[in-house]
């Protein structure tokens, strides 16, 4: 027989449940990233480093050319995306219990 969790169980399910769901999304985000660099010939780039931003502004293709302008602003669009996830997995607002 199954026992039938209670309201208060499954609230607390949730927390582990959201959770995943920001790391599968910040694993998106980085692939997605390094994808973009990496069909311009550039490997070794982090997204998830502090510095990420000063790197992007620095990298090269492999030909050696400033990265395109509209594909290092479609980076930066994702690195805030990225960044979000990152201070909401941080900051516990999925280990938080909200406030009445």
């Amino acid at each position: 027989m199954v026992k039938v969790p209670s309201p208060e169980d499954e609230d607390r399910r949730r927390i582990c449940r959201e959770r995943k769901v920001l790391i599968a999304e910040r694993i998106q985000h980085v692939n997605r990233i390094k994808g973009l660099l990496f069909a311009q010939g550039v490997s070794g780039y982090e997204p998830l480093r502090k510095d990420r931003r000063k790197r992007l502004e620095e990298l090269q293709t492999g030909d050696g050319r400033l990265l395109p302008a509209y594909l290092r602003a479609q980076i930066n669009r994702e690195l805030a995306r990225l960044e979000l996830l990152l201070e909401q997995i941080a900051a516990g607002i999925v280990g938080k219990k909200p406030a009445a």
